[in-house]
């Protein structure tokens, strides 16, 4: 005997929905910004003030591996939650 169907009701499915709704705008707001100029350049920042970090810390300058860190931390914030400058 195969096992008893279990149906959604109406708000599951709604809700269900709502959620794919807005991953699919999540991934076109994404995509958007992957296409951004200056989003490509700030992670391509990122990337080398991580490497710079880490060949600062083999050199034993922490001053300079805390200062790349501090750099790319605050670029890391910036790419999460961007926000659009000018007028």
């Amino acid at each position: 005997m195969s096992p008893k169907r279990v149906r959604r009701t109406y708000d599951e499915i709604i809700a269900a929905l709502k959620q794919k709704v807005a991953s699919l705008e999540e991934r076109k707001r994404t995509k958007q910004l992957k296409s951004d100029p200056a989003m490509k350049l700030a992670q391509k920042i990122s990337r080398m003030l991580r490497k710079a970090e880490t060949t600062f810390q083999a050199a034993k300058r922490n001053d300079l591996a805390s200062a790349a860190r501090a750099g790319y931390i605050s670029l890391e914030g910036n790419l999460k939650n961007p926000s659009r400058g000018g007028a």
